[in-house]
């Protein structure tokens, strides 16, 4: 078997002669996969026992759950095992919660998508660039909900295609989250110096938010398709050979994690500046407002004087996008942090909460969209339905809550005194007989 196609080839040199209890001669060879839909590659000490199961470390695999082979990498043949992999109840739970939960993503992203085809002006002031954000998202999790769903059923073709999709729509929305940091933090700097940025050309961040990302995946599909196999210092990706996306480690570093990485550690860079300049802001308006306070205090000497809090005709909204794109960073940063996490350290049980708060990414977007004021505003405008139901039914509860407390309250027994007597009857009279 060649370990990089997994497929089987002819090759005179290659010996199978696995150490086992009995003569192999007494057994039928079958040149097949194991009966499984799920299996992995091991290696290491093996050993078949008189009935045909394995024994392969501290582990047991009947006869119809493995394979033994002779597999070719990089020149070198060496026998090792393809065994059977036994879903857990969390893989099993998984298989539908994650698909649920890319629905429910892919709903919200495209509510959020409509809001800004519908409403114009929340394409003003970087709004188109959190649109692209959205639409990279969403174009990576259809992928991948495609793909769980359908990969019993994909070709060939089919699942390279979708896996490529995927790389891009991920890669893209990295890179569309640096463009809003870069752009937030020039917004930032010229109120820090007081100097009027200049208009940035928007075609260049277009070029660099979809275009990166589009070549990135051309470098892949060439790689793909033209680069051979088992030649030194070459990293094919090896895409579709057993399931729809990168099959090594090394080329699942080069053609995704590295892009990602480097688009968000720019991202971080540019985050950091920005909080920097929002502080030069704050003590530029304190020094500004210094003497307004010492005079302030002349006159009312008893009061005590506290630092104004910044005008918010001049900054808000500037501060609201770097609070936003703020959100939407640790948002990515922590997904995709837990995400290399759960990729490299297990049980998968132990990442159960992180993926699945990872497949609800569109959810919280939606709600760090709607958490900007003017954005909101300008979505309430356009459609006031939503907005009302939801502060009648916010009245309702209110009102009923009240009412709980009301009941609750007259269902404890008063005390037979003489003291609650008095007391309850002083507070149902009138004022004067109360008092006489």
């Amino acid at each position: 078997m060649d370990a990089h196609s997994f497929s089987c080839k002819p090759d005179e040199n290659a010996t199978f002669s696995p150490p086992a209890a009995a003569d192999l001669s007494k057994y039928n060879i079958v040149i097949a996969y194991p009966l499984c839909g799920v299996f992995v590659r091991k290696g290491g000490k093996i050993a078949i026992d008189r009935d045909g199961g394995l024994t392969l470390g501290d582990s047991h695999y009947p006869s119809g759950d493995f394979c033994v082979d002779t597999f070719l990498e990089n020149g070198l043949r060496k026998q090792e095992v393809l065994s059977c992999h036994r879903p857990s109840k969390w893989i099993r739970v998984r298989t539908y919660l994650f698909p649920a939960c890319k629905v429910i993503s892919l709903i919200f992203l495209s509510i959020t998508i409509a809001c800004h085809l519908f409403v114009p002006r929340l394409l003003a002031h970087g709004g188109l660039y959190l649109m692209c954000y959205a639409v990279s998202l969403f174009t990576a999790f259809s992928t991948g909900f495609s793909v769980n769903v359908f990969h019993e059923h994909l070709g060939d073709s089919s699942c390279v295609n979708l896996a490529i999709a995927m790389q891009f729509g991920f890669i893209a929305t990295f890179f569309w989250l640096n463009v809003m940091c870069f752009e937030t933090w020039r917004k930032i700097r010229g109120l820090a110096y007081q100097k009027r940025s200049r208009p940035f050309p928007s075609g260049i961040y277009v070029l660099y938010g979809w275009g990166a990302p589009s070549c990135i995946c051309t470098i892949t599909i060439v790689m793909q398709h033209l680069a051979p196999d088992n030649v030194w210092g070459v990293i094919k990706p090896y895409i579709g050979i057993s399931r729809c996306w990168f099959r090594e480690d090394i080329g699942l570093l080069l053609y995704f994690y590295g892009p990602i990485s480097f688009a968000a550690t720019c991202s971080s860079v540019f985050i950091v500046l920005t909080f920097i300049n929002y502080k030069t802001i704050l003590r530029n308006f304190m020094t500004m407002s210094g003497p307004q306070r010492e005079r302030d205090r002349e006159v009312e000497p008893d009061k005590k004087a506290r630092p104004p809090k910044l005008p918010p005709v001049q900054i808000t909204g500037p501060i609201q996008d770097f609070s936003t794109k703020m959100k939407l960073f640790s948002l990515m940063v922590f997904c995709w942090i837990t995400e290399i996490l759960s990729w490299k350290i297990p049980p998968m049980e132990l990442w159960a909460l992180t993926d699945t708060l990872n497949s609800l990414q569109g959810l919280f977007i939606f709600i760090i969209f709607l958490l900007n004021r003017h954005k909101r505003a300008l979505v309430e405008e356009k459609f006031p339905l939503p907005f009302n139901l939801a502060r009648r039914c916010q009245k309702l509860m209110g009102k009923a809550a009240p009412n709980q407390s009301k009941g609750s309250s007259e269902s404890i027994p008063h005390e037979k005194d003489n003291n609650s007597t008095v007391s309850s009857v002083s507070m149902d009279l009138p004022k004067t007989t109360a008092t006489s």
